[in-house]
């Protein structure tokens, strides 16, 4: 699943890595909600994954 903020974060970051001489041939973003969990287990269930991303992928 892409979402149009997941794209600008990406986005964000590969330009700031890139910019500090860290450029990276993948990204693996995992979004993690900042409520709605109790436990590690309830906060797994409810993780949005962006999975691997190739750097030549993200603008």
């Amino acid at each position: 699943m892409k979402l149009p903020e997941l794209e600008t974060v990406l986005h964000t970051l590969k330009q700031v890595m890139e910019q500090n001489g860290l450029p990276m041939a993948y990204y693996d973003v995992t979004l993690v909600p900042e409520t709605g969990y109790e436990t590690r287990e309830e906060m797994i269930a409810l993780l949005a994954h962006a999975a691997y991303i190739p750097a030549e992928e993200i603008p």
